[in-house]
């Protein structure tokens, strides 16, 4: 894993520890509480869904580049 992969994975849990633990600390109702890790949790759970992507889509360019790569050298041959 590259360290730019490694980056946003790291930048993507730190957000979402540092998220659950503000609320859990925080001085409110328990209700409250509740209301606002499940809102946490949406919001934690649509950035993973973009830095999958993101992840998903450098691999795919990665693929393609090999792929190319794979194909210009068989026609030098």
């Amino acid at each position: 894993m590259k360290s730019g992969e490694k980056l946003i994975i790291s930048f993507a849990v730190g957000v979402g520890l540092g998220a659950i633990l503000g609320i859990l600390f925080a001085p409110q109702k328990g209700s409250e509480t509740r209301k606002r890790i499940k809102e946490g949790a949406e919001e934690y759970y649509e950035k993973v869904g973009q830095i999958v992507g993101d992840i998903k889509d450098m691999v795919l360019r990665k693929e393609q580049q090999a792929i190319e790569n794979i194909i210009a050298e068989e026609e030098e041959i």
